[in-house]
């Protein structure tokens, strides 16, 4: 009977990696304030990422949300991750984060006018020494007027970010 017991308190136990992750990154973001002609400005400010994971019936899910570290804004709600693979050491997931109609008749992507662009953000985090290790790049996919594919392009490479378990007993 005990042993029944202590292999059902080993199998209730979640992996390392799930849990409330926190971490500080610089990013930019538009200035309250407006230079001499009147324009605000892009500026770098710190900003706080937090990421929940969790261990549902077998399967990983992912939520992540963002806000500038001094708490002057709201937060972000990042759109719904969608784990593409996942153990108990590393997890990588997308998030469609929806298309741009809003091209100018001039906008064109290696010399063809686009009709509309899908943004992707592909992250990954790897769990290591008891810190998450988060990184992320933006896919856009170029579409041209007639919605045929004109190219892919990978950028806003970010790496290395480190997140902390939110353990409140620190």
């Amino acid at each position: 009977m005990l042993s029944l017991l202590c292999m059902t308190t080993a199998m209730a136990q979640s992996p390392a990696i799930c849990g409330d992750w926190i971490g500080v990154y610089k990013s930019e973001t538009i200035s309250d304030e407006v230079d001499s002609d009147g324009s605000k400005y892009i500026i770098k400010k710190d900003f706080k990422r937090y990421i929940r994971i969790k261990l549902i019936d077998g399967n990983y899910t992912v939520r992540m949300k963002t806000r500038i570290a001094d708490n002057s804004e709201p937060f972000n709600y990042w759109s719904e991750c969608q784990i593409i693979e996942a153990n108990d050491r590393m997890i990588k997931w997308k998030m469609d984060l929806g298309p741009d109609y809003d091209w100018s008749p001039d906008a064109k992507h290696k010399g063809i006018s686009i009709g509309h662009a899908d943004y992707f953000k592909y992250c990954t985090v790897i769990l290591s020494n008891g810190t998450l290790k988060y990184s992320e790049y933006l896919l856009t996919i170029y579409y041209d007027r007639q919605g045929r594919e004109i190219d892919k392009d990978r950028s806003y490479e970010e790496n290395g970010q480190l997140l902390y378990k939110d353990d409140s007993d620190w």
